[in-house]
Formats: structure tokens, sequence, C-alpha cells
């Protein structure tokens, strides 16, 4: 399936430099208010990395959701020390 509009192309680009981005924490919070999910996790990921429980409501969100997004949310919400439910495996997997 085309993209004609680069959008897929141009959320990589900005998970890429989500990924890359040293010592701006104001970034990776705006990041969070991404259109695609991935540059949002990706900005989560390097938050929770840093201890920055900003990315804590993004993070519920996603577990809601269900499927992979469910399952890394949960790892990166335990790392912070949240006390989440455990989520079973169909929670984990429901889309």
């Amino acid at each position: 399936c085309a993209d004609p509009s680069g959008e897929l192309e141009q959320a990589e680009v900005r998970k890429l430099l989500v990924e890359q981005i040293d010592g701006d924490s104001e970034v990776l919070i705006t990041a969070l208010a991404d259109e695609s999910w991935g540059v949002r996790m990706a900005a989560a990921r390097r938050l929770v990395e840093r201890g920055d429980r900003r990315a804590i409501p993004l993070l519920n969100e996603a577990l809601k959701r269900g499927g992979v997004l469910a399952s890394a949310s949960y790892a990166l919400l335990r790392r912070l020390g949240e006390k989440t439910a455990q989520a079973t495996d169909s929670e984990l997997l429901a889309l």
C-alpha cells in the first residue's frame, strides 16, 4: 500500500529523532502527543530511561489499548515502579 503523502516516512523520521535526542526532556514531552503511536512510545521509553514519570498517562492509555502497545507499556510502567494490575495474556493480545 503506497503512502503518497509520506506520512509514514515522516513519522519514522520523528521517531528516529526522538530516539537520538540527548538532554532535552521537553522535546520528548512534546513527542508524547505525536499523531504516531510509534513516536509516542519512543518518547515514553526515553523518558522512562531518565526516570521521568511524565510518560505515565500515555503508558496507561497504551495499556488500555491492548496488543503490543500494552505489553511494552506494562514493562515501562513496572520499570518506573508503578503498581499496575497484572495484565492477562488476552488483555495484552487484545486489538
